[in-house]
């Protein structure tokens, strides 16, 4: 495939670098998102949609078969960039230290790309909100349905991983399943005198932490889940005053969906027993949930073709990824897979405070983005 000219690539590293200065949490990409629009409309003939917190262009070929379809994702993280390139974020406590940025401006330069030398089948450009707490994905999924899309790609940078070599999970699970619970009881406050008069959330909260590992060894699990306590709060340095209400805040993970049903339901009855041993009202509520990614063995052996074909070096991973990501609401019902791409053996990780996307994926990614568009 011929390379992709020197101009749009440059055109493409300033737009990752005026979205880097800018970034955006969950929900709330609106500028990220307008700046995408104009630069698409600005270079291309593109049909666009704007969805409201999302947006999609699309390549129309005319022909009566099923599309595919390119996911990049519009949102930073709440954390406060380090690093000091001359682009570094201007907002306060935010920066685009996962990738999304960069992430972007390879999907604009392919989407710029494909309306110059065009497809076989109707061409996606995806660009989606809320990634980071799974939120985006589950809202942007009918479009799959309702234009008929037959195979869904999307694609990581990954740290510690040899530079522009891309890696593929050959079929199965790619990333857990994972949700956030958050558990409350309902206490009742008393003098630190009188406890026996009240009711104290730091026991029935310390006897579910001690669970911990039994939930996490059912023997009756298929496979892999990981029960994480993230937060637990009751009571505070108020030494007349016995604890009340309380929290516990747990992360659950499982290899397979199956498996996360079992886990969240043994969770369930033990937080009952607890809150009946100790005559306490409680509540259980769920967020930031992510569905595993499943991908197909026919889009990794399609992506393996191209790699091939582009002398793109490439390796399988044996092993599924124990981070969640919210793709998994696309291969539910769809044909997919998501690649990763080498940032470097020795790059920061990703959610440091001194991350920065390499500008040289760009181009490297939009050419894969395209091969596979052109894949027949």
């Amino acid at each position: 495939m011929d390379e992709i000219d020197e101009r749009l690539i440059n055109k493409c590293i300033n737009l990752r670098h005026d979205i880097h200065k800018y970034p955006e949490i969950s929900g709330c990409e609106t500028e990220t998102k307008n700046r995408l629009i104009s630069f698409i409309s600005e270079n291309t003939h593109l049909k666009i949609q704007d969805m409201g917190k999302w947006f999609y262009a699309v390549y129309e070929s005319g022909k009566k078969v099923p599309g595919i379809l390119f996911r990049a994702e519009l949102d930073a993280v709440a954390i406060q960039e380090t690093g000091s390139p001359q682009y570094k974020s201007l907002v306060p406590g935010v920066g685009h230290l996962c990738g999304h940025d960069g992430h972007q401006a390879a999907l604009a330069a392919a989407a710029v790309e494909i309306d110059r030398t065009g497809a076989n089948q109707d061409v996606y450009f995806l660009f989606q909100h809320a990634e980071e707490t799974g939120e985006g994905a589950r809202e942007c999924a009918e479009l799959l349905e309702d234009k008929s899309i037959g195979q869904v790609y999307g694609f990581h940078n990954q740290p510690g991983c040899e530079y522009k070599t891309v890696m593929i999970r050959k079929e199965g699970t790619a990333h857990y399943a994972s949700k956030g619970i958050i558990i409350q009881f309902k206490g009742r406050a008393t003098h630190a005198a009188t406890p026996e008069k009240g009711l104290n959330s730091a026991f029935p909260l310390s006897e579910l932490v001690t669970r911990v590992n039994d939930w996490n060894n059912l023997d009756s699990y298929i496979g892999d889940v990981l029960c994480t306590v993230v937060g637990i709060n009751a009571g505070g340095r108020i030494f007349g005053m016995q604890a009340s209400d309380g929290e516990l805040c747990l992360t659950v993970r499982s290899c397979f969906q199956e498996d996360m049903n079992k886990l969240q339901e043994r969770i369930m009855e033990d937080v009952k027993v607890t809150a009946d041993k100790y005559s306490m009202e409680f509540n259980i509520s769920y967020c930031d949930e992510f569905p595993v990614t499943e991908v197909s063995e026919v889009c990794s052996k399609i992506l393996e073709d191209v790699c091939k074909k582009e002398n793109v070096k490439f390796n399988y991973i044996e092993n599924p990824d124990r981070a969640s990501d919210d793709f998994g609401w696309y291969t539910m019902n769809t044909a997919g897979t998501v690649f990763y791409i080498g940032d470097g053996t020795t790059y920061p990780e990703l959610h440091s405070s001194n991350f920065d996307f390499p500008d040289g994926l760009i181009p490297f990614i939009a050419k894969l983005i395209v091969a596979i568009a052109k894949h027949t």
